[in-house]
């Protein structure tokens, strides 16, 4: 309109969680029923609940809205599993069917702490997960990159290049089951869970950011 600023969009967002988030773009699934995060000086840490992204409640999680068609949305996760069951990451969320996570547990075979994609397709939302262990003790930066027909879902650690696990075509992400609705469109978020019970490791998270393609 005339009259009015026309400004670039800035290339790059990040949020370093210093002492508070940086804007108001920040959800939780529903109104938690007790504090689950603190900041600190490594950034936001986050402690896993009872609840599960697969749950109609108030997981451990936090949301924001997926602006931009072309986008990489990526964090730093200091994070050490102590049972298969903890796990913590970012999620690429539509509802509590559809949604795929890239982040770190514990393989529920050799106990080692591995970085895992969990990916949900089809009619029913069928669960599909995939592992890549990792020896490296200390961060690991985790990536999804949303393109106009997929997300991608991957991690780096250090300086490394990025080794992207797994694709889901983004008709799964505008989906819902049989019976179901969906009311939000796609946000992206971190999380951290321990399979329906409570934790005590922390989860955390140095910086959320997304940078246009």
């Amino acid at each position: 309109m005339p009259g009015l600023y026309k400004l670039d969009r800035p290339k790059i967002w990040r949020d370093d969680f210093r002492g508070k988030f940086t804007d108001k773009a920040w959800y939780t699934q529903r109104t938690p029923y007790k504090q689950f995060h603190k900041f600190v000086n490594g950034g936001l840490r986050l402690f896993g609940n009872v609840y599960t992204l697969d749950d109609r409640e108030t997981p451990a999680a936090f949301f924001r809205k997926q602006e931009d068609l072309n986008v990489i949305f990526s964090t730093q996760l200091d994070f050490t599993p102590t049972s298969p069951r903890h796990e913590a990451g970012i999620t690429v969320f539509l509802s509590i069917w559809y949604h795929n996570e890239v982040g770190l547990t514990l393989h529920p075979e050799t106990k080692v702490r591995t970085v895992f994609v969990k990916t949900r397709t089809g009619p029913m939302a069928e669960l599909k997960t995939i592992y890549a262990p990792t020896a490296e003790a200390g961060p690991v930066n985790l990536f999804i990159k949303a393109e106009p027909n997929q997300y991608s879902l991957g991690y780096s650690v250090g300086g490394g290049n990025v080794t992207y696990l797994a694709t889901v075509e983004n008709r799964w992400l505008q989906s819902y089951v049989q019976g179901w609705q969906n009311f939000v469109g796609t946000h992206f978020g971190v999380y951290s869970l321990a399979g329906r019970l409570p934790m005590l490791i922390p989860a955390d998270f140095k910086y959320v950011q997304t940078q246009l393609l």
